[in-house]
């Protein structure tokens, strides 16, 4: 596999590690943490993760800051105008991180911050018009 960075230049052999979301507004708090997905992985299904969604069986999904494994939603209070939320995939220097669904985003982000070759994040904009 290769990883293009943002000055153009491609890493060889990095393993992708989505996904991590996280709101920028209001708070900065981890939405959704998935790691250990298979370099093979090109796509997860609409759902996946959620009950009955399907993930591929070594991925494991973090604690959120709403204090459970899963997506937690982009949940800003109604009216409170358009919130950002920041998801960003990662090319990693191992097969596996050391995580497991009771650790939360930041356990994540500590074993990230040691195996992270590249990564790249795309901003949507959701808003509760109430």
């Amino acid at each position: 596999m290769q990883v293009e960075t943002e000055d153009g230049a491609g890493i060889v052999g990095g393993h992708v590690q989505p996904v991590h979301v996280h709101g920028e507004d209001g708070e900065d708090i981890a939405v959704r943490t998935v790691a250990n997905i298979p370099a093979d992985v090109t796509e997860l299904a609409t759902g996946a993760g959620s009950p009955g969604g399907h993930l591929p069986l070594s991925a494991v999904q973090g604690r959120t800051d709403y204090g459970k494994a899963g997506f937690g939603g982009a949940a800003p209070p109604p009216g409170h105008g358009p919130h950002r939320y920041i998801f960003t995939v990662f090319a990693v220097d191992v097969d596996r991180l050391d995580v497991t669904a009771d650790d939360s985003g930041a356990v994540f982000g500590f074993n990230l911050h040691f195996h992270t070759l590249a990564r790249a994040s795309i901003t949507a904009t959701y808003e509760n018009l109430g």
